[in-house]
């Protein structure tokens, strides 16, 4: 599958990418020729997200005009760096989302607002989306449990058209219901990005690459809800006056076991190792029952 970026080829597809590579250089070098006569060839690499173009000159030195060009020419597909080894080389970490938002017919961003989401989290994902350059009016709400609005985006979604979902768990209530949305994706040939995955039947045409894809945005799934859980669950604590986490030790939390054994180690019969053994805890437990006692001045163990 080939995207168009700025009147330019990318190639997505290992099979064809040195001779798409090939005619890219012959494109690009037949522009810059034209415009800087001291261009001889221009070198371009695409590894993965990674595109690395080499500008290479007749009588070597380094002339930024081609540079610039190019540098400006790709800073709307991602993150543009001059190599700090080689000034005539730029590297472009491209950014698939970018490449996307540039190539589908209508673009559009679909958040589900819950009743405990805090203004600043809802401020924060609405202007990551406004950030990419997506229409204000093509951001889609539903609120709690509701799915109106989703599916009436979905009956009047085109084929090529894109929807994103920068954040898997404001999106879905559970697994079911984003498998269901990329084979709704899937169906009606319109592109969905949910996070760093990007489900596009016109690129997905690997059946093992699709199933680890799902499988992979079902365990992200799962991770973030489990940690969303247990951050809701902290500030329902917090507000509850709940103390949260391992409580405090003090003198009285101190096992009867530890402080019998401790007389022996005060009589240098045994050490600490030998101590933490005994009384079955282990060795940084008993030096933090050891330094209470010290701290408490505890002299009932003095012999």
């Amino acid at each position: 599958m080939e995207k168009m970026i700025n009147g330019y080829n990318l190639c997505f597809t290992d099979e064809v990418i040195k001779e798409h590579c090939k005619i890219i250089n012959e494109r690009i070098v037949r522009y810059y020729k034209l415009r800087d006569m001291y261009c001889d060839y221009i070198e371009i690499i695409h590894d993965k997200n990674m595109l690395t173009i080499t500008v290479s000159y007749e009588y070597g030195g380094y002339y930024n005009r081609t540079i610039n060009e190019l540098t400006q020419k790709f800073c709307s597909v991602g993150k543009v760096s001059i190599d700090k080894y080689n000034a005539n080389i730029i590297h472009i970490d491209l950014d698939v989302i970018k490449i996307y938002l540039l190539n589908s017919k209508r673009v559009f961003s679909y958040l589900k607002i819950n009743e405990c989401d805090s203004k600043e989290e809802i401020y924060s994902d609405i202007e990551y989306i406004l950030a990419l350059g997506i229409d204000k009016n093509n951001i889609i709400f539903d609120i709690e449990k509701s799915r109106e609005h989703l599916y009436e985006l979905i009956s009047n979604i085109n084929r090529n058209d894109l929807i994103i979902i920068n954040n898997i768990v404001k999106g879905f209530d559970d697994e079911l219901e984003v498998l269901d949305l990329i084979h709704i994706a899937y169906n009606k040939k319109f592109t969905l990005i949910v996070e760093d995955y990007v489900f596009d039947i016109n690129t997905d045409i690997n059946p093992q690459c699709i199933c680890e894809k799902i499988k992979a945005v079902q365990e992200l799934y799962i991770s973030k809800k489990k940690s969303l859980k247990i951050k809701k669950g902290m500030e329902c604590s917090k507000n509850y006056n709940t103390s949260i986490g391992r409580p405090k030790s003090n003198i009285s939390t101190i096992p009867e076991t530890f402080l019998e054994n401790y007389k022996l180690l005060i009589q240098g019969k045994i050490n600490m190792s030998q101590l933490a053994q005994i009384s079955g805890i282990s060795r940084p437990t008993a030096y933090k029952y050891k330094n209470l006692i010290e701290s408490y001045n505890y002299s009932l163990y003095e012999v």
